[in-house]
């Protein structure tokens, strides 16, 4: 699985703005546990996008 998805912060820089669509720190690799994490990355641009991602397959 491959996934990037934006994250708490984003909303100072545009789109989405609703909490309901960001997600927190950590909360992507959590959400996908039960998954081997093959990678993952949160970068803190000065700018924005804020955005998590992840790469994971079944273990």
């Amino acid at each position: 699985m491959i996934a990037e998805t934006y994250r708490v912060g984003q909303e100072k820089f545009g789109r989405p703005t609703h909490a309901r669509f960001l997600l927190e720190p950590g909360e992507l690799p959590r959400a996908l546990s039960a998954l081997e994490i093959l990678h993952d990355d949160e970068p803190s641009p000065e700018r924005g996008p804020f955005t998590s991602r992840i790469v994971a397959r079944r273990g």
